[in-house]
């Protein structure tokens, strides 16, 4: 399903593209499966740094460089950062903010 624009006429119009002997591709709501997709990636990458909990904000280039080695997986710091706090908006780690920068740690972790 489309929506075709066409500026000769003026209106726009709701038009279903088909081949013939086809199948839906949609088995469920397209932004259900981004989230559950984007939920998959988030656990995965949660997987790979658990061992390195708890991480400070200003060892992510070694964790970065720890990572390729390991996993073949490039991360920058930027990135590594990015993930973590997508992580911690989601509740799967905590951030304590400290003079040093930032740490990340599990969710189980106390000092």
């Amino acid at each position: 399903d489309v929506l075709l624009s066409e500026s000769a006429v003026g209106r726009t119009v709701s038009v279903r593209i088909r081949a013939a002997h086809t199948n839906t591709p949609h088995k469920e709501n397209p932004f259900l499966e981004l989230n559950n997709k984007s939920k998959a990636n988030s656990s995965g990458f949660y997987e790979m740094i658990q061992k390195y909990l708890p991480i400070n904000s200003f060892d992510l280039d070694s964790l970065g460089r720890e990572i390729q080695e390991r996993d073949d997986e490039v991360y920058s710091s930027k990135n590594l950062s990015i993930l973590l706090n997508d992580l911690a908006k989601q509740g799967m780690i905590e951030v304590e903010k400290s003079l040093f920068g930032d740490v990340f740690k599990a969710k189980s972790q106390e000092e």
